[in-house]
């Protein structure tokens, strides 16, 4: 017998033999693995948050664009609502595009509509309305640019 035979025979033997042993175990267990070291209870309570944050989760009025990366490839990964979303993926009925035309822009698009509003980064976005916000309301950031030739004020003295 060559030894290439002989391989295939206890390999064959072996499957059959694995089979055998896992075979009725697994007849006999309906439930499967699923959620081992649990009481009922606290796999309530686990479905019930579940539950809640699927709900909370595609309640939310507001899209917030919280950043985007756009690589040198064409990928492209932006961030909703705090979560990481690729190009026309669709997460919580919410669906990202850069825009061409405007870099440090994206086309926000839902289920119903696929090409609904665009924000920047840091806007918000009501998904009723698709008005556009800004997260400083009326407020607005001053910046104070030093005259060219003057020098940072120092307030550490060196000895």
């Amino acid at each position: 017998m060559s030894r290439r035979r002989h391989l295939r025979r206890k390999a064959v033997a072996l499957a059959a033999a694995s089979l055998a042993v896992a075979g009725p175990a697994a007849v006999a267990d309906d439930d499967g693995l699923g959620r081992l070291f649990f009481t009922p209870e606290q796999r309530q309570q686990l479905d019930r948050q579940r539950l809640h944050a699927a709900r909370t989760d595609a309640a939310q009025p507001r899209i917030v664009v919280d950043g985007e990366v756009r690589r040198s490839s064409g990928r492209h990964t932006a961030w909703i609502n705090g979560e990481a979303q690729r190009t026309g993926e669709a997460k919580a009925g919410i669906v990202v595009r850069p825009d061409p035309r405007q870099p440090g822009r994206l086309v926000i698009g839902t289920d119903e509509m696929p090409a609904a509003g665009t924000a920047h980064v840091g806007e918000t976005v009501d998904r009723d309305t698709l008005a556009t916000g800004s997260p400083l309301g009326t407020g607005r950031i001053v910046v104070h640019r030093r005259a060219p030739g003057d020098a940072p004020a120092t307030t550490a003295s060196r000895p």
